[in-house]
């Protein structure tokens, strides 16, 4: 995956397509190239340490990874605002924080809080940093079709917060 300094670029699929891993693999090279990594995990505190180290292999660590664990929208905003100078900033699983307010009487809610962090990671591109974030999909199908079809989880709104929609399955 070749990035630009200030592209925002978003990967949807499936849960096991390898969005997250193409993650680890993203920072791990940044890491072997002297960049410095800020990895945010929204939702569930698991950073995938690990995997990482294993991916990185014998690769020299010039470079620096911070992690951060988020619990709702608010403290994703506050993350991407003041995550540390980064040269990739990685935002895991953000539908665990900003989807419980879309849906029914409270979508207005959900699209405010998409709105701030579509905000939060252009003025952190613009600073130079790449930004990967991490969407799973959700089934879009109806329970008639014969064919399971799947959509981003954060819906439509979402993909104009990134300028570059990957999909992987």
């Amino acid at each position: 995956l070749e990035s630009k300094a200030g592209q925002k670029v978003a990967l949807v699929g499936p849960s096991g397509a390898g969005k997250t891993q193409l993650c680890l693999t993203v920072a791990a090279n940044a890491v072997a190239r002297g960049r410095n990594v800020h990895w945010i995990q929204a939702g569930s505190c698991s950073f995938y340490e690990q995997r990482f180290l294993k991916i990185l292999g014998e690769r020299t660590k010039r470079g620096r990874v911070t992690t951060e664990f988020v619990e709702d929208a608010e403290s994703l905003v506050r993350g991407v605002e003041n995550c540390p100078a980064a040269s990739v900033v990685i935002v895991d699983s953000p539908c665990a924080v900003l989807s419980p307010n879309l849906g029914g009487n409270r979508n207005h809610l959900g699209y405010h809080d998409i709105s701030l962090v579509a905000i939060a990671l252009a003025k952190r591109s613009k600073k130079g940093a790449v930004v990967l974030v991490v969407n799973g999909t959700v089934r879009a199908s109806e329970d008639d079709s014969p064919k399971e079809t799947w959509k981003p989880a954060l819906g439509l709104a979402w993909t104009y917060a990134v300028g570059i929609l990957l999909s992987l399955s």
